[in-house]
């Protein structure tokens, strides 16, 4: 319970003898059914909008997971396994009725996947991929032929993406060389200080001493002032404490006429470090400002607003929050039973399915849109309009479940001509310039705090500056993919309204495939989607805890700090994608298929014969998303073996087995028996076994220290945990250990 006297917040969760939780109520999102069957797997889940049923294989593998009841009816899915080459054990195909099928034709000796495909929309779209003994990817293969390779140093860091083999303008495939980026150069702790983009620029990152990123920039020169002829971006943090807010941005372009501009960004917090304020000026003149307030749930409003033109969508009062259900009460707004905004303030409308993920929206004074998902949560498949003039675009994603491709319906041309350009991003993933082949700026973006777009005529910024240009880059704040026709941000999860600084559905344990993952949480910590260090995160609408500067969102579940984690690099990085299209324009994403190195860039590919795919360098929606589970756990069912040994191939202490990385979720501080860390999580790693063969999770021992430890893919082949007691496991994660020889039946390690 939350709030003060009378303006109280309940959450209350019900388990039975097994602790297994049967039901949760919550103000967002209402009152949820859990049942398990006799192998205490989940079997159905009930909520104020439909129900769900799962069916499992004898291997306890998830084999169905089918929807009754709401409308409008979600697709059911079933899963298949074994029939892969080398897939003894593997996923082979996902199949979501009428609309989807990824399908795993082979895997290498050591279990990674060797060539798959994904059916859309009545066209199958064949890819394939390489790796090196360290389990890390050679090469690629889009459903165009293109192949995309990628090189590493000696410390098996990334040294060059480049296209070994595309389509030439008459559709033949022909060798080549075309560089994506390279000359990487890296920091001591492991990060990126510098790498060359295929156009010849430079992208740059400096750290301080709390390995904060202080400076970022695009320029003809790896360091320095020179360095930011086409963009730099400088923060600063605070020197007498740790909390990690950044104090100040400043912003430095070219003027559109020879000069500069520097936009100077200066933003305060309350003593709970929620941002309070956000000033802009330019030569000491003001160009905006706003100041936020929150009530004692974190619901956020904007108390005051110069400089910028608020939506109609922000709310401005207190009174535009309900603050017993924390579900906005602005306009028109309305939410079904299970706390998804289905109309806005502005009368728009929203419907939504089974797992509670939007499947149509329509705009006042808008084109209407229907969206369609894979059995992963995946959207594959959109179309904006009706009748002749709708548009559909297919979205294809590789067996890492990154979106590597996008094919339109429609004849349009590719903007500016097509060619190759580049994204540039800032300490949180957000696109902040685009450059071409010829090391022109194509577009430039900037953000209020919440990410609504700063175009032309706000501050000093105009379109002789390239903002507000024509583009094709979807890829906006944080990365996420931004749609046009509702302005909504696509979160993997769900979706999140930049004016509105908050998602229009709850964080919730669905139940879907990759929320199985999470179910052995469930019992020990029935709010595991929150941080319980952090009480802002029990509202399940905030982003990032109302702290838009520190914080991101990976895939629309619990937020992680952007800066502590861009220093990271190589220990908790994921790359940046490559794409391409095949059909009248496209793009090709960035760096590096899904290896650990993240590039603070992406390339895009815009011309005929190419594999069309406008958001595929998001590497994951965004390749400065470098945190410790990341949304690679998506599509974890399709990475890992259900056999409940150690990888095919790979012993403990060999290089190419799996690696133990520390997150700052799982500090060696206890703080409590969901977070701590493992005092050697690299042993209980090296003596583990997985728990069930639908999810990479594992629980180990770590002999000397006497720890259990349950370990959580980071992402593939590296895993952090926690630790655990005997009486904190699942049923299954004891029986798991006993089964394989580590604990006696009494729970002591062996």
């Amino acid at each position: 319970t939350q709030g003060p006297a009378g303006g109280q917040q309940t959450r209350s969760f019900s388990y039975d003898l097994l602790s297994r939780l049967t039901d949760a109520t919550n103000p967002e999102s209402g009152h949820i059914n859990y049942q398990y069957d006799l192998a205490s797997n989940l079997a159905q889940k009930s909520d104020p909008h439909s129900t769900t049923t799962y069916t499992y294989d004898a291997l306890n593998r998830v084999s169905t997971r089918v929807y009754s009841g709401g409308t409008p009816a979600t697709p059911s899915v079933t899963y298949n396994y074994d029939t892969a080459i080398n897939g003894v054990g593997r996923l082979a195909s996902v199949v979501t009725t009428g609309v989807s099928t990824y399908t795993y034709t082979s895997y290498d000796a050591q279990g990674r996947p060797t060539a798959y495909s994904q059916s859309t929309n009545g066209q199958t779209y064949a890819m394939a991929a390489t790796y090196n003994n360290a389990g890390m990817p050679l090469t690629e293969t889009y459903p165009s032929g293109r192949v995309v390779a990628s090189s590493y140093d000696d410390a098996g860091r990334l040294s060059t993406t480049k296209a070994a083999r595309e389509r030439n303008s008459g559709g033949a495939l022909v060798d080549v060389n075309k560089t994506y980026a390279g000359s990487f150069s890296y920091t001591a702790h492991g990060g990126v200080a510098s790498v060359q983009l295929g156009n010849g620029l430079f992208e740059h990152t400096n750290f301080n001493a709390r390995l904060q990123p202080t400076q970022i920039g695009l320029g003809t020169t790896t360091t320095g002032a020179t360095s930011t002829s086409v963009l730099g971006l400088d923060y600063s943090f605070g020197t007498t404490n740790n909390n990690g807010n950044v104090l100040s941005q400043t912003i430095t372009v070219s003027n559109g006429s020879g000069g500069t501009v520097s936009m100077a960004q200066s933003y305060s917090y309350d003593q709970v470090n929620r941002l309070s304020a956000a000033t802009e000026t330019v030569g000491g003149s003001s160009q905006w400002s706003q100041t936020y307030n929150y009530d004692v749930f974190g619901n956020r409003w904007v108390n005051s607003s110069t400089g910028y033109q608020l939506s109609l969508l922000t709310p401005t009062a207190t009174n535009h929050i309900n603050s017993l259900n924390n579900r906005s009460q602005m306009g028109s707004s309305h939410y079904d039973p299970a706390g998804n905004l289905d109309i806005d303030a502005t009368g728009s409308t929203f419907t939504y399915d089974g797992e509670n993920r939007q499947v149509t929206a329509t705009i006042i004074n808008g084109q209407p849109a229907t969206y369609s998902y894979d059995g992963d949560g995946h959207r594959v498949m959109k179309t904006v309009g009706s009748g002749g003039s709708a548009v559909t675009t297919v979205f294809v994603y590789d067996a890492m479940g990154k979106l590597i491709a996008e094919y339109r319906s429609d004849s349009a041309q590719p903007p500016n001509g097509g060619g190759t350009s580049y994204l540039t991003t800032d300490h949180l993933g957000s696109t902040r310039v685009v450059t071409k082949q010829d090391k022109s700026v194509q577009a430039r973006y900037d953000y209020l705090p919440f990410g609504e777009e700063l175009g032309a005529g706000i501050g000093s910024r105009s379109s002789a500056m390239k903002y507000s240009a024509t583009d094709a880059t979807r890829q906006k704040f944080t990365s996420k993919e931004r749609d046009s026709e509702s302005g909504l941000d696509y979160f993997l999860a769900r979706y999140y309204s930049s004016a509105q600084g908050r998602f229009t559905s709850p964080d919730e344990f669905t139940g879907g495939p990759h929320d199985l993952y999470y179910l052995s949480d469930a019992p020990v910590n029935p709010t595991f989607y929150a941080d319980l260090f952090e009480p802002q995160s029990f509202n399940k609408y905030q982003y990032g805890y109302n702290n838009p500067l520190r914080y991101v969102d990976l895939d629309g579940h619990q937020p992680g700090a952007a800066a502590e984690a861009l220093s990271l690099g190589t220990s908790v990085a994921t790359g940046a994608r490559v794409g391409s299209r095949f059909g009248p324009w496209g793009i090709v994403g960035g760096v590096a298929a899904s290896v650990a190195y993240f590039v603070v860039m992406k390339a895009v590919e815009q011309n005929p014969n190419m594999d069309d795919c406008r958001s595929c360098a998001t590497n994951l929606e965004g390749a400065q998303h470098r945190l410790a589970r990341d949304a690679e756990n998506e599509r974890n069912a399709k990475e890992q073996t259900s056999q409940q040994t150690q990888p095919q191939g790979q012993q403990p202490g060999q290089p190419q087995g799996p690696r133990f990385e520390p997150s700052d979720k799982h500090s060696p501080k206890d703080r409590g028996k969901v977070s701590r860390g493992p005092t050697d999580g690299q042993a209980a790693l090296d003596k583990s076994v997985q728990v069930k063969g639908t999810s990479p999770r594992r629980v180990g021992v770590d002999r000397d220290n006497k720890e259990i430890v349950v370990l959580d893919q980071t992402r593939e082949g590296i895993y952090h945990g926690h630790v655990r007691s005997w009486n904190d496991l699942t049923q299954q994660q004891r029986n798991t250990l006993i089964k394989a020889g580590l604990v006696d039946k009494k729970g002591s390690i062996q």
